[in-house]
């Protein structure tokens, strides 16, 4: 089999492996696609954390291939998807029923070999199955949904709350359709990117504007009491001081972007205070993912129509390229050895 290795230094290389025998409740997964997320591109750039070599790749499913001793879920030919953060059960934070700030956390497609591969050998506790009919671009989303899914466990929002969320790409197109769902129809989107701005208004996301073109203050008129909620997606300090600029007087603000481990902020700790503000981080997809699985299957969520591209993995450094450049709201990449 062939992957895509992260050597480390921001070298990555395909290279060829041996491929062993899934061992006790662990299953071979053929994988049929692979998201890149920010956080593989921030790995790249030294940003973010993880143990080289490996093969990155979280955002991933397949159909199972073949199953180790003691599996009993899954059998060969389900189609799958796979919760890439693995938690050890014993540390205190598991014991207190938050598995996603577990001491021992490893992530498959950070720590150990994960998706962007021919085939990847996952433990069977990490697998959900999907329907066969379920698109790839609505596959390898399953993950991100399930981190996204978390922020409603992390702060409550109301129907008539009013929401901002900073960053339009595609998690914040997906907390857009989960506000829909809800019926939650006082947000906004605030994005700087010319082009996302025009991707979100061809999906006919109304009330996306660019807070470098326009006075949002203006153009929100429900702003000039400041937002309920604040949910920053952009993972940088810019955002994050417009986003909590925004706030209203009890206003949430949820900080759920990944940003460079060095990235500082500068705010008035007396509008903390005033305000009563609270800021509240949110990691990963603790107790999620099977909701996100549930979404995917029943069609309530659906990213058929956005904007995405498929690359061969051979074809990687366009694929990179293409999700550095933001020419669409997602890259997929698929294990074949010559772009189709």
């Amino acid at each position: 089999m062939f992957g895509l290795v992260y050597k480390g230094d921001g070298i990555l290389k395909i290279e060829e492996f041996d491929l062993r025998k899934p061992g006790r409740e662990e299953v071979l997964v053929k994988v049929l696609a692979c998201g890149i997320c920010g956080t593989d591109l921030r790995i790249v750039r030294g940003e973010s954390g993880s143990s080289p070599p490996v093969v990155l790749g979280h955002e991933f499913g397949g159909v199972v291939e073949e199953v180790g001793e003691n599996v009993e879920s899954v059998s060969p030919g389900d189609r799958v998807v796979v919760d890439p953060n693995i938690c050890c059960g014993k540390c205190r934070f598991c014991r207190a029923g938050r598995p996603n700030l577990c001491e021992n956390l490893t992530a498959i497609g950070v720590d150990i070999n994960g998706g962007f591969a021919e085939y990847c050998i996952v433990p069977e506790r990490q697998l959900f199955k999907l329907k066969r009919d379920v698109a790839l671009i609505n596959m390898v989303m399953v993950e991100p949904l399930s981190c996204v899914l978390n922020i409603f466990n992390r702060v409550k929002i109301d129907v008539c709350d009013r929401v901002i969320i900073i960053g339009g790409g595609i998690i914040g197109y997906t907390l857009w359709q989960l506000l829909k769902i809800m019926g939650i129809s006082n947000y906004a989107i605030l994005e700087i990117v010319r082009e996302r701005v025009k991707m979100l208004q061809r999906l006919s996301v109304e009330n996306v504007f660019n807070p470098q073109e326009v006075d949002v203050r203006e153009a929100v008129g429900w702003l000039s009491e400041g937002a309920d909620v604040v949910v920053e997606c952009a993972g940088s300090s810019g955002a994050f001081e417009l986003g909590f600029s925004l706030l209203g007087r009890g206003g949430r603000m949820v900080v759920f972007g990944v940003a460079p481990f060095e990235e500082q902020v500068s705010i008035k700790l007396y509008d903390i205070f005033r305000k009563e503000v609270e800021i509240i981080g949110s990691f990963v997809n603790p107790f999620t993912f099977d909701m996100a699985v549930c979404l995917i299957n029943s069609g309530k969520m659906d990213y058929s129509s956005v904007e995405y591209r498929v690359f061969s993995l051979s074809d990687y450094v366009k694929a990179f390229e293409a999700a550095r450049e933001r020419k669409y709201l997602k890259v997929l990449m698929r294990p074949e050895r010559e772009d189709g």
